[in-house]
Protein backbone atom coordinates (compact mmCIF):
# COMPACT_ATOMS: atom_id res chain seq x y z
CA UNK A 1 0.00 0.00 0.00
CA UNK A 2 2.84 2.31 0.72
CA UNK A 3 4.24 1.82 -3.00
CA UNK A 4 1.13 2.33 -3.93
CA UNK A 5 0.83 6.18 -2.89
CA UNK A 6 3.02 7.24 -5.44
CA UNK A 7 1.75 5.47 -8.11
CA UNK A 8 -1.45 7.32 -7.10
CA UNK A 9 0.22 10.62 -6.98
CA UNK A 10 1.26 10.59 -10.28
CA UNK A 11 -2.12 9.06 -11.90
CA UNK A 12 -4.44 11.34 -9.97
CA UNK A 13 -2.55 13.81 -8.86
CA UNK A 14 -1.03 14.67 -5.63
CA UNK A 15 -3.82 16.41 -4.06
CA UNK A 16 -6.48 14.32 -5.46
CA UNK A 17 -9.32 12.18 -3.74
CA UNK A 18 -7.93 9.31 -4.95
CA UNK A 19 -4.68 9.66 -3.14
CA UNK A 20 -6.63 11.11 -0.09
CA UNK A 21 -8.73 7.70 -0.06
CA UNK A 22 -5.50 5.63 -0.22
CA UNK A 23 -3.77 7.84 2.89
CA UNK A 24 -7.04 7.59 4.78
CA UNK A 25 -6.24 3.38 4.49
CA UNK A 26 -2.82 3.84 4.93
CA UNK A 27 -3.52 5.38 8.55
CA UNK A 28 -5.58 2.37 9.95
CA UNK A 29 -2.81 -0.08 8.84
CA UNK A 30 -0.51 2.64 10.69
CA UNK A 31 -3.06 2.61 13.58
CA UNK A 32 -3.48 -1.33 14.07
CA UNK A 33 0.80 -1.12 14.42
CA UNK A 34 1.10 1.44 16.94
CA UNK A 35 1.98 4.16 14.65
CA UNK A 36 -0.04 6.73 15.57
CA UNK A 37 1.61 9.87 14.76
CA UNK A 38 2.25 8.35 11.38
CA UNK A 39 -1.27 7.62 10.86
CA UNK A 40 -1.82 11.60 11.85
CA UNK A 41 0.22 12.73 9.29
CA UNK A 42 -1.52 10.82 6.42
CA UNK A 43 -4.90 11.74 7.90
CA UNK A 44 -4.09 15.18 8.37
CA UNK A 45 -2.74 15.16 4.51
CA UNK A 46 -5.91 13.06 3.28
CA UNK A 47 -8.00 16.17 4.77
CA UNK A 48 -5.89 18.95 3.34
CA UNK A 49 -6.67 17.23 0.17
CA UNK A 50 -10.14 16.84 0.41
CA UNK A 51 -10.61 20.48 1.50
CA UNK A 52 -9.45 21.99 -1.61
CA UNK A 53 -12.48 20.35 -3.30
CA UNK A 54 -15.17 21.18 -0.83
CA UNK A 55 -18.22 19.11 -1.19
CA UNK A 56 -16.80 16.15 -3.02
CA UNK A 57 -17.08 13.06 -1.27
CA UNK A 58 -18.34 14.76 1.94
CA UNK A 59 -19.13 11.73 4.09
CA UNK A 60 -15.27 10.21 3.45
CA UNK A 61 -14.11 13.54 4.80
CA UNK A 62 -16.53 13.14 8.06
CA UNK A 63 -15.03 9.83 8.28
CA UNK A 64 -11.77 11.41 8.24
CA UNK A 65 -12.19 13.53 10.49
CA UNK A 66 -13.67 10.97 12.94
CA UNK A 67 -10.78 8.84 12.56
CA UNK A 68 -7.98 11.91 13.53
CA UNK A 69 -10.63 12.74 16.10
CA UNK A 70 -10.00 9.93 17.37
CA UNK A 71 -6.17 9.18 17.35
CA UNK A 72 -6.20 12.57 18.57
CA UNK A 73 -8.12 11.08 21.66
CA UNK A 74 -5.40 8.46 22.24
CA UNK A 75 -2.73 10.39 22.07
CA UNK A 76 -3.73 14.01 24.21
CA UNK A 77 -7.52 13.23 25.55
CA UNK A 78 -10.61 13.99 24.33
CA UNK A 79 -9.98 18.16 24.57
CA UNK A 80 -7.47 17.62 21.87
CA UNK A 81 -10.71 16.53 19.61
CA UNK A 82 -13.21 18.71 20.08
CA UNK A 83 -12.34 20.50 17.36
CA UNK A 84 -12.53 17.81 14.83
CA UNK A 85 -15.92 16.95 15.81
CA UNK A 86 -16.87 20.54 15.40
CA UNK A 87 -15.67 20.41 11.95
CA UNK A 88 -17.39 17.07 11.05
CA UNK A 89 -20.39 17.77 12.48
CA UNK A 90 -20.76 21.29 10.22
CA UNK A 91 -19.73 19.13 7.69
CA UNK A 92 -22.65 16.85 8.39
CA UNK A 93 -25.05 19.83 8.69
CA UNK A 94 -24.00 21.27 5.08
CA UNK A 95 -23.97 18.40 3.36
CA UNK A 96 -25.21 14.43 4.48
CA UNK A 97 -28.38 13.23 6.25
CA UNK A 98 -28.26 14.04 9.53
CA UNK A 99 -29.53 10.32 10.32
CA UNK A 100 -26.45 8.96 8.67
CA UNK A 101 -23.57 6.89 10.91
CA UNK A 102 -20.98 9.47 10.48
CA UNK A 103 -23.39 12.42 11.70
CA UNK A 104 -24.81 10.50 14.66
CA UNK A 105 -21.24 9.69 15.86
CA UNK A 106 -20.01 13.01 15.28
CA UNK A 107 -23.14 14.99 17.06
CA UNK A 108 -22.57 12.13 19.94
CA UNK A 109 -18.81 12.17 20.31
CA UNK A 110 -19.21 16.39 20.60
CA UNK A 111 -21.96 16.44 22.94
CA UNK A 112 -20.05 13.85 25.06
CA UNK A 113 -17.29 16.44 25.45
CA UNK A 114 -18.99 18.72 26.30
CA UNK A 115 -20.86 16.67 29.10
CA UNK A 116 -17.73 15.52 30.38
CA UNK A 117 -16.85 19.16 30.61
CA UNK A 118 -19.46 19.74 32.84
CA UNK A 119 -20.97 22.10 29.97
CA UNK A 120 -24.58 20.74 30.59
CA UNK A 121 -25.79 23.81 28.98
CA UNK A 122 -23.91 23.55 25.91
CA UNK A 123 -24.25 19.50 25.67
CA UNK A 124 -28.18 19.56 26.59
CA UNK A 125 -29.30 20.75 23.03
CA UNK A 126 -26.96 18.26 21.13
CA UNK A 127 -28.04 15.22 23.15
CA UNK A 128 -32.23 16.21 22.25
CA UNK A 129 -30.95 16.69 18.33
CA UNK A 130 -29.64 13.02 18.70
CA UNK A 131 -33.10 11.47 21.05
CA UNK A 132 -35.13 12.97 17.73
CA UNK A 133 -32.86 11.61 15.44
CA UNK A 134 -32.62 8.09 16.99
CA UNK A 135 -36.57 7.94 17.94
CA UNK A 136 -37.22 8.78 13.73
CA UNK A 137 -35.31 5.71 12.79
CA UNK A 138 -35.82 3.33 15.76
CA UNK A 139 -38.73 3.92 17.49
CA UNK A 140 -40.18 5.50 20.57
CA UNK A 141 -39.21 2.26 22.43
CA UNK A 142 -36.15 0.86 20.81
CA UNK A 143 -33.09 0.41 23.04
CA UNK A 144 -31.29 2.51 20.62
CA UNK A 145 -32.05 5.21 22.60
CA UNK A 146 -30.83 3.87 25.79
CA UNK A 147 -27.28 5.87 26.18
CA UNK A 148 -28.73 9.16 24.72
CA UNK A 149 -31.53 9.29 27.78
CA UNK A 150 -28.95 8.67 29.98
CA UNK A 151 -26.56 11.10 29.10
CA UNK A 152 -29.69 13.56 28.94
CA UNK A 153 -30.86 12.64 31.93
CA UNK A 154 -27.15 13.13 33.41
CA UNK A 155 -26.90 16.49 32.09
CA UNK A 156 -30.66 17.24 32.91
CA UNK A 157 -29.51 16.85 36.71
CA UNK A 158 -26.04 18.37 36.29
CA UNK A 159 -28.40 21.72 35.50
CA UNK A 160 -30.58 21.00 38.40
CA UNK A 161 -33.78 20.84 36.24
CA UNK A 162 -34.81 17.46 38.73
CA UNK A 163 -37.97 17.03 37.13
CA UNK A 164 -36.46 17.35 33.58
CA UNK A 165 -33.99 14.64 35.21
CA UNK A 166 -36.71 12.59 36.60
CA UNK A 167 -38.58 12.54 33.28
CA UNK A 168 -35.53 10.73 31.30
CA UNK A 169 -34.41 8.20 34.17
CA UNK A 170 -37.93 7.33 34.12
CA UNK A 171 -38.42 6.50 30.76
CA UNK A 172 -34.83 5.22 30.27
CA UNK A 173 -36.01 2.36 33.33
CA UNK A 174 -38.27 1.61 31.64
CA UNK A 175 -36.54 0.73 28.21
CA UNK A 176 -33.67 -1.11 30.27
CA UNK A 177 -36.67 -3.15 32.29
CA UNK A 178 -37.94 -3.69 28.69
CA UNK A 179 -35.32 -4.67 26.82
CA UNK A 180 -33.00 -6.43 29.20
CA UNK A 181 -35.28 -7.77 32.11
CA UNK A 182 -36.30 -6.13 35.47
CA UNK A 183 -33.42 -7.99 37.34
CA UNK A 184 -30.60 -6.53 34.82
CA UNK A 185 -27.11 -4.88 36.35
CA UNK A 186 -27.81 -1.93 34.51
CA UNK A 187 -31.26 -1.57 36.05
CA UNK A 188 -29.60 -1.41 39.33
CA UNK A 189 -27.55 1.20 38.03
CA UNK A 190 -30.34 3.30 36.98
CA UNK A 191 -32.13 3.09 40.32
CA UNK A 192 -29.06 4.28 41.50
CA UNK A 193 -29.36 7.27 39.42
CA UNK A 194 -32.68 8.00 40.47
CA UNK A 195 -31.95 7.54 44.37
CA UNK A 196 -29.32 10.05 43.98
CA UNK A 197 -31.49 12.47 41.88
CA UNK A 198 -33.88 12.32 45.04
CA UNK A 199 -31.79 12.29 47.54
CA UNK A 200 -29.71 15.07 45.90
CA UNK A 201 -33.83 17.27 46.23
CA UNK A 202 -33.96 15.64 50.10
CA UNK A 203 -36.49 13.25 48.59
CA UNK A 204 -35.70 10.54 51.02
CA UNK A 205 -38.65 8.49 51.48
CA UNK A 206 -38.67 8.01 47.25
CA UNK A 207 -34.63 7.48 47.23
CA UNK A 208 -34.64 4.25 49.85
CA UNK A 209 -36.97 2.26 47.96
CA UNK A 210 -34.95 2.92 44.86
CA UNK A 211 -32.05 2.10 46.55
CA UNK A 212 -33.48 -1.00 48.18
CA UNK A 213 -34.55 -2.36 44.91
CA UNK A 214 -31.12 -1.83 43.60
CA UNK A 215 -29.65 -3.73 46.59
CA UNK A 216 -31.50 -6.21 45.94
CA UNK A 217 -30.67 -7.11 42.42
CA UNK A 218 -27.12 -7.09 43.61
CA UNK A 219 -27.34 -9.16 46.35
CA UNK A 220 -29.42 -11.57 43.88
CA UNK A 221 -26.51 -11.30 40.91
CA UNK A 222 -23.82 -12.30 43.99
CA UNK A 223 -25.96 -15.28 45.21
CA UNK A 224 -26.25 -16.20 41.75
CA UNK A 225 -22.50 -15.47 40.61
CA UNK A 226 -21.54 -17.74 43.73
CA UNK A 227 -23.38 -20.55 43.12
CA UNK A 228 -22.91 -20.52 39.56
CA UNK A 229 -18.80 -20.63 40.70
CA UNK A 230 -19.92 -23.62 43.75
CA UNK A 231 -21.24 -25.60 40.51
CA UNK A 232 -18.11 -25.01 38.54
CA UNK A 233 -15.67 -25.87 41.33
CA UNK A 234 -18.11 -28.92 42.83
CA UNK A 235 -17.68 -30.60 38.76
CA UNK A 236 -14.08 -29.78 38.71
CA UNK A 237 -13.50 -31.63 42.00
CA UNK A 238 -15.35 -34.50 40.99
CA UNK A 239 -13.86 -34.87 37.41
CA UNK A 240 -10.47 -35.21 39.39
CA UNK A 241 -11.76 -37.95 41.75
CA UNK A 242 -13.52 -39.47 38.34
CA UNK A 243 -10.06 -39.32 36.45
CA UNK A 244 -7.25 -39.77 39.44
CA UNK A 245 -3.90 -38.82 38.11
CA UNK A 246 -1.62 -40.42 39.87
CA UNK A 247 1.23 -41.47 38.53
CA UNK A 248 1.50 -44.80 39.94
CA UNK A 249 -1.29 -46.15 38.46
Amino acid sequence: MLQAAPIAARLYGDTSLELASLLSELSGAKRALGKQMEAVLMLESALRMRELQPGERPIDYVSDLLRLAALRTELDGAGAARELWTRAVAACDKSLLPESPQCLAALDALAGSHRDQSEYAEAEPMYLRLLALRQAAFGRDSAELISTLDSLAYVRFGLKRYDDAQTVYERLLALWEASAGRHHPMVALTLDKMAELFAAQERYAEAEPLAARSTAIRIKMLIDSLARSGRIREARLGRRIACPTDGNQ
